[in-house]
């Protein structure tokens, strides 16, 4: 059995780390464009965990950065 067939749900996990490492970690993945997510996955993957595509997948239900739902509309919405 594989790693994304045993159990693909989504779970949270949470350690610190050094403000220098945190900085690190948020300006590389601005820098290429990706999540801080992504980002620590290639490094498991680095060091020999199996990390597949499908773990890699953004899957927080965030809208495109490539959509732009105000193009054309020639001023912003204010207000209720």
């Amino acid at each position: 059995m594989t790693a994304s067939s045993h159990n693909s749900r989504p779970i949270g996990i949470t350690f610190k780390t050094t403000e220098r490492i945190g900085t690190a970690l948020a300006r590389r993945a601005a820098e290429r464009g990706v999540t801080q997510r992504r980002i620590l996955h290639e490094g498991l993957r680095a060091i020999g965990f199996e990390i597949t595509e499908e773990d890699l997948i953004d899957r927080r239900g965030r809208p495109s950065k490539s959509k732009d739902t105000t193009a054309g509309s020639g001023s912003k919405r204010q207000g209720p």
